[in-house]
C-alpha cells in the first residue's frame, strides 16, 4: 500500500489549501520549508516503490524499510488532515462568516484575531513540530535506500488515466460457468430423484478456486426460474459457524423477513414451522469441519419436517465435511480440461480486440493458460491482466516472470501478477477490500464512499469523485477480481462478492494494517493497524442505539458515519463539528424528527442518505450551505414553521440519484416552485413530488398547487417520476426519458398529460386511487392535437416498452365496448407483461389492448364485481393468474376459446371469493397447470381427483389451501393423503 499512500499523502502536501496557509499564515516560520522537503523526499521515494513492493515479498530488509516508510506516510497523512480540520474549525468558528468574503481572507481572519490566537498557538506549534520531526524520520528512511539496490519506475499512473467509459462500456462478467457442463447435469439430475429420506443431502467438494459455488448458484438460479422448489434458500455458513445466526438467515432467506424471535430453541423452532409440509431447496455455501458436528445435528432436525423431495447442497473444500453431513451424493471438482481452460481465457482476455486482432498472441496465451493448471479462479485473474497487455512483449513478460516459480502454494502467482501491474490508485483501493469480512455482499456505492473517505479517490471538490470510485470498482471487475455481481433493472452492476481466495490476498498485503476480528477469535491485531472491522461484537447491530454522545464532535478525522437504523430521535449539534464528513446514512432512521440547527456547517457533506426517515417532518434552515452535496434522498419544505424553504434547493446544484420532496403544499407560488432548480438538475434519476398535508378546498387552492407543480418540472434526465395526492386537476409535464411513472392518490385529476403514449422508454405506468377519472383508456391513449387517438396516423405506436400497468382504485371507471375499427390500426402496448386491475367497482370490460394481449404473462384482478360485457377468456400466452374477491363472470367461467388451453399457464391463485361454491368453469382445462392457490374461500368444495382428472400434469400439481373450511373438511372425510393418483396438496 505504500505506492499508493505515497501518492494520497504528496496529493495532500501540494494542495491549495495547504499551500496559501503555509503562505498567508505562516504558522511557524519554517513549516513551508519542512513541507518542500517532505514533497521533494517523497517524490523520490515514489519512484521506487513499485520495484519494492515486488522485491519486499523476499527481500527481508527491503521489507523492513517498506513497512517503515509506510507508517511515515500514515503519521505524514494524519498531521495533514488534522491541520486542514484545524483550518475548517477555524473557519466554522470565526465572527467573520460573511459569505460574501473569499475563504482565504477568512482563514488569515481567523487565524490572526486576538480571540482566536492564543487558542490556536499551541497547535499550530505542535503541528509545525510533528512535521519537522516526520521530515526527520523520512530522510533517515532515504538514507538506507542506496543499500537496497531498487530500481526506479518510469512515472506512475494519474486517476485521469482510466479509461472509465470504455471500461464500462465493454464490461465482461466473469462469471459464466466452463467446463462444467458433466457436473452441473448430475447435480440437476440428483435434485429431481427419489431419495429414501424425505430432505437428502448432495455435497460439492472442492479446492478453493475451483468454481464450486459458481456451478451451485448456476443451478439455485436455474430452479428459482422452474418454481420447483419453494421455498428455496441461500446461505454463506463460512467460519466461525454462530447457529443462531445460521438459522436466521436461512428463515430470512425463506420468508424475506427476519425472525422477530431471539434464541436457539425458538429460532430452530421457527425454522421447522417454516419449512414443514415444504419441498424446500437449501444452499449452505463454504461449510467448514471444524466443530460442524456441534451444529450440524441441530440444524438438520429443524429442517426434517420439509416434504418429501427436498435437498440440501453443500460446498465445502474438505471430503470431511461430505462424510460428516451423510451425502448421499458427492461430486468432487477437478482442475478444468485444456479446452474449456483456453475458451474461459479467450473470452475476458481478447473481450476488447477484434476477431483478427490477436492471432499472434494465441500462441503465448496459450503457455500462460498451461501455468494456471486447470484453475478457473487462476485463469479469469490472468485473463483479466492481458486485456490490458497491448504487445507480444507485454505476453512475453508476463508468461516469462518468475513469480509464477516463486510463489508460495496458499497464494495464486495470477493474482499477484494481476495485482503488480495496477496502477497504484487501483492498488489502494484493492488493498482497502481486506477490511470487509469474507462473504460480504458489497454494495458498489457503499464502497465507492468508504474509498472516497480514505482519500483514495482524489481530494479535489471539483472533480465527481463517485464517478472516478465508480470507474475503478469497474475495473477491479473487468480485472476478476470482483465476482457473483448483482444487477439492477437498467443492467448496472449493484453489488458483488470478493472469491475467499482474493480476500486472503488482499489481506497478505495489508497484513500489518488492516484487521477483521471475528466472534471468538483469540488473536489480537497488530500494533500498527490503521484499519479495524469487528462485525461479530456482543451487539453486532447499531440498531439499538437511542442517543448519539455529543462527544462525536471529537472525532476530528471522520468522513463516513452509518447510523442506518438507528433508534435516534435527534441528532446533537456536536455533530456539526465534524467538518470532514463526506457521507451521513440516516437511512431507516423510523424514529428520527429532529436536525441539529448547525447542519449547514458540514461543508465537505455529498451523501445525506435519509431513506425511510417517516418522522422527520422538519428541515432547519442552513441546507443551501450544503453545496457539495451528491445525494439528499429526503427533502422537506419546512418554511410554514420557520424551517427551510423550497429555494434552499437551489443552490444544491449537484444533486443525482433518489430525490423526495416532501410537504410541498407549504410552497407559495410556480415563482417560488421555481426556484428548486430541478430542470437544471440533470443528474437526479428518480423524483416523488409529495403535496400531502395540506387542505385544498376551495378552487383557488387547487390552482394554486397547479402552479407549484408547473415550476417543479425536472430535467428531462430523469427516469422515475411519482407524483402524490397532488391535489390539481390538470398535469400539464412530462419528462421524455422517464422509465417508470405513478400518479397516486391524484384524488381531482380527471385527465392524464397528452402523448403518455409517445413516452418511448417507459416501462411502468401505475395509475391509484385518481377517483374521479371516468374515460382511463381514452386518457391513455390521448395525442395532443387530435382530440382523440383514432384520428392520428396509422403507423402510430403507443407505449412501445411498456411492461408493467398497475390501474388500482378507480372508482369511477366506466369503460364501454371499444368500437375495434378506431383502435386497431395502433400498435398498442406491443411489450405488457404485467396488468394488475384493482377495485374497479363501475368496469364492465377490459380494453381488448390489455386483456388480449399477446405478450401478457402475468394478470392479476381484485374486487371488479360488474366485469360482465366480455367474453370470458384470457390472454393467449399468460403464465399466471390472479383473481382476488369478486371479478364478475371470471369467478364462474374461464373457459378457453378457439382450442386454446392456455398452454403456459402454471398458475392460478384465487383468493377472498367468499360466495363461490366451485371453481370456475373451464379451470380443469388448463394443461399445464402446476400451481394452484386458495385462500378464504368459505363456501368453495370440490374433488381434486374428480375436478382434474384429465390433466397430465396432475402427479405434480400442487394445490395449496388456506382457510377454506369445506376443503379442509373434506380432506378428512375422502382421506386426501392416502389416494394413488392424486394432486399434491398442502393446508396452511
Amino acid at each position: 500500500m505504500a505506492e499508493a499512500l505515497v501518492s494520497v499523502v504528496l496529493e495532500h502536501l501540494v494542495n491549495p489549501a495547504i499551500e496559501q496557509v503555509t503562505e498567508e499564515v505562516r504558522l511557524v516560520r519554517s513549516v513551508g520549508n519542512e513541507i518542500k522537503s517532505l514533497v521533494e523526499e517523497l517524490g523520490k521515494i515514489k519512484s521506487l516503490l513499485e520495484d519494492a513492493e515486488k522485491k519486499q515479498i523476499h527481500d527481508k530488509s527491503v521489507k523492513a524499510w517498506f513497512e517503515e516508510l509506510k507508517d511515515i506516510a500514515y503519521d505524514v497523512d494524519d498531521v495533514l488532515d488534522e491541520w486542514h480540520t484545524r483550518i475548517l474549525q477555524q473557519i466554522a468558528t470565526s465572527d467573520d462568516s460573511s459569505t460574501s468574503k473569499q475563504n482565504k481572507k477568512k482563514v488569515f481572519a481567523c487565524f490572526s484575531s486576538p480571540f482566536n490566537r492564543s487558542q490556536s498557538v499551541l497547535v499550530r506549534y505542535r503541528i509545525a513540530h510533528r512535521i519537522k520531526d516526520l521530515r526527520q524520520q523520512l530522510d533517515a528512511n532515504a538514507k538506507i535506500i542506496p543499500g537496497l539496490h531498487l530500481i526506479a519506475s518510469q512515472a506512475s499512473h494519474q486517476h485521469e488515466d482510466l479509461p472509465s467509459r470504455q471500461i464500462i462500456s465493454s464490461f465482461v462478467d466473469p462469471s459464466k460457468i466452463h467446463g462444467r457442463d458433466h457436473e452441473k447435469a448430475e447435480i440437476m439430475s440428483w435434485l429431481r430423484s427419489q431419495q429414501e429420506a424425505k430432505v437428502s443431502v448432495m455435497s460439492v467438494v472442492g479446492t478453493p478456486g475451483f468454481g464450486k459455488t459458481a456451478l451451485v448458484q448456476l443451478v439455485f438460479h436455474q430452479e428459482n426460474d422452474k418454481n420447483t422448489f419453494d421455498p428455496t434458500m441461500w446461505v454463506c455458513v463460512s467460519k466461525p459457524v454462530d447457529l443462531q445466526r445460521l438459522a436466521k438467515e436461512i428463515i430470512e432467506s425463506a420468508t424475506g423477513k427476519k425472525p422477530e424471535v431471539d434464541g436457539l430453541e425458538a429460532l430452530l423452532r421457527h425454522l421447522s414451522d417454516t419449512v414443514t409440509g415444504k419441498m424446500f431447496m437449501l444452499i449452505l455455501d463454504d461449510v467448514w469441519p471444524k466443530y460442524l458436528e456441534h451444529w450440524w445435528e441441530q440444524l438438520k432436525s429443524s429442517l426434517d419436517n420439509g416434504a418429501q423431495g427436498s435437498k440440501i447442497i453443500i460446498t465445502t473444500r474438505y471430503q470431511k465435511v461430505a462424510d460428516v453431513v451423510e451425502s448421499s451424493c458427492i461430486i468432487l471438482l477437478r482442475e478444468l480440461q485444456d479446452e474449456d481452460c483456453w475458451s474461459l481465457f479467450k473470452r475476458i482476455a481478447f473481450s476488447r480486440r477484434s476477431a483478427n486482432n490477436h492471432h499472434n498472441l494465441e500462441g503465448i496465451g496459450e503457455e500462460i493458460v498451461k501455468k494456471c493448471k486447470g484453475v478457473p479462479l487462476a485463469i479469469k485473474t490472468i485473463a483479466g491482466l492481458m486485456q490490458y497487455k497491448q504487445t507480444i512483449h507485454e505476453w512475453e513478460s508476463v508468461r516469462d516472470s518468475d513469480v509464477w516459480e516463486h510463489v508460495g502454494e496458499k497464494l495464486l502467482p495470477s493474482l499477484l501478477l494481476s495485482y503488480h501491474a495496477f496502477p497504484s490508485y487501483l492498488k489502494q483501493c484493492f488493498m482497502y477490500c481486506a477490511v470487509i469480512p469474507k462473504d460480504t455482499l458489497m454494495k458498489k456505492d457503499t464502497l465507492v464512499k468508504l474509498w472516497m473517505a480514505q482519500g483514495f479517490l482524489g481530494s479535489n471538490g471539483g472533480k465527481e469523485l463517485e464517478t472516478v470510485g465508480g470507474a475503478y470498482f469497474d475495473e477491479l471487475a473487468m480485472r476478476s477480481f470482483f465476482q457473483d455481481f448483482e444487477k439492477d433493472g437498467d443492467g448496472s452492476v449493484v453489488s458483488c462478492k470478493i472469491h475467499d481466495l482474493v480476500h486472503d490476498f488482499a489481506q497478505s498485503l495489508t497484513i500489518t494494517e488492516c484487521c477483521v476480528i471475528q466472534m471468538n477469535d483469540k488473536e489480537t491485531c497488530n500494533s500498527k493497524v490503521r484499519h479495524l472491522t469487528a462485525p461479530d461484537t456482543e451487539n453486532p447491530s447499531i440498531s439499538k442505539l437511542k442517543e448519539l454522545p455529543k462527544e462525536v464532535e471529537l472525532l476530528l478525522h471522520l468522513r463516513y458515519l452509518d447510523l442506518s437504523r438507528a433508534k435516534l430521535t435527534e441528532l446533537p449539534e456536536s455533530l456539526c463539528k465534524l467538518y470532514n464528513l463526506q457521507t451521513l446514512k440516516l437511512d431507516y432512521c423510523y424514529d428520527l424528527c429532529k436536525l441539529p440547527n448547525g447542519i449547514g456547517e458540514l461543508s465537505n457533506l455529498r451523501h445525506f442518505e435519509n431513506k425511510g426517515t417517516y418522522e422527520l417532518k422538519y428541515f432547519p434552515k442552513g441546507i443551501e450551505r450544503l453545496s457539495c452535496l451528491r445525494t439528499l434522498n429526503k427533502f422537506v419544505v419546512s418554511g410554514a414553521t420557520g424551517g427551510c424553504r423550497i429555494g434552499e434547493l437551489g443552490n444544491l446544484i449537484h444533486l443525482g440519484g433518489d430525490l423526495e420532496i416532501r410537504g410541498l403544499w407549504q410552497v407559495e407560488n410556480m415563482i417560488e416552485a421555481k426556484q428548486a432548480g430541478l430542470q437544471e438538475k440533470k443528474n437526479l434519476d428518480s423524483l416523488l413530488l409529495d403535496f400531502d398535508g395540506g387542505e385544498f378546498s376551495s378552487a383557488e387552492d387547487r390552482e394554486k398547487m397547479e402552479g407549484v407543480l408547473k415550476g417543479l418540472q425536472p430535467h428531462n434526465n430523469l427516469k422515475t417520476l411519482e407524483i402524490y395526492k397532488y391535489p390539481g386537476l390538470t398535469i400539464d409535464w412530462l419528462c421524455l426519458d422517464l422509465r417508470h411513472l405513478s400518479f397516486s392518490y391524484c384524488e381531482n385529476i380527471t385527465s392524464l398529460p397528452a402523448d403518455l403514449g409517445k413516452l418511448q422508454f417507459l416501462k411502468s405506468l401505475t395509475v391509484k386511487y385518481v377517483g374521479e377519472m371516468k374515460d382511463v383508456s381514452f386518457q391513455l391513449l390521448k395525442i395532443s392535437g387530435n382530440g382523440d387517438s383514432s384520428s392520428s396516423s396509422s403507423s402510430l405506436e403507443l407505449f412501445p416498452k411498456l411492461q408493467f400497468l398497475k390501474l388500482i382504485n378507480l372508482r369511477k371507471w366506466e369503460e364501454e365496448e371499444e368500437e375495434n375499427e378506431k383502435i386497431d390500426r395502433f400498435s398498442i402496448m406491443p411489450c405488457l407483461l404485467e396488468l394488475e386491475i384493482v377495485f374497479c367497482p363501475k368496469l364492465k370490460v377490459l380494453p381488448h389492448y390489455m386483456m388480449f394481449s399477446k405478450t401478457l404473462r402475468k394478470l392479476s384482478i381484485h374486487n371488479c364485481p360488474r366485469l360482465s360485457g366480455m367474453k370470458p377468456c384470457l390472454p393467449p400466452l399468460l403464465e399466471e393468474l390472479s383473481l382476488w374477491g369478486d371479478v364478475g363472470v371470471l369467478s364462474s367461467s374461464l373457459f378457453p376459446i378457439n382450442n386454446n388451453s392456455y398452454p403456459n399457464l402454471k398458475s392460478v391463485t384465487i383468493i377472498g371469493s367468499l360466495e363461490i361454491s366451485s371453481l370456475p368453469q373451464g379451470l380443469n382445462q388448463f394443461t399445464s397447470l402446476q400451481k394452484l392457490h386458495l385462500s378464504y374461500c368459505e363456501s368453495l368444495d370440490f374433488k381434486p381427483e374428480e375436478e382434474f382428472r384429465h390433466l397430465h400434469t396432475l402427479p405434480t400439481l400442487t394445490i395449496t389451501i388456506y382457510n377454506c373450511p369445506l376443503l379442509k373438511e373434506r380432506s378428512s372425510r375422502d382421506d386426501w393423503a392416502n389416494l394413488s393418483n392424486f394432486p399434491k396438496i398442502i393446508f396452511q
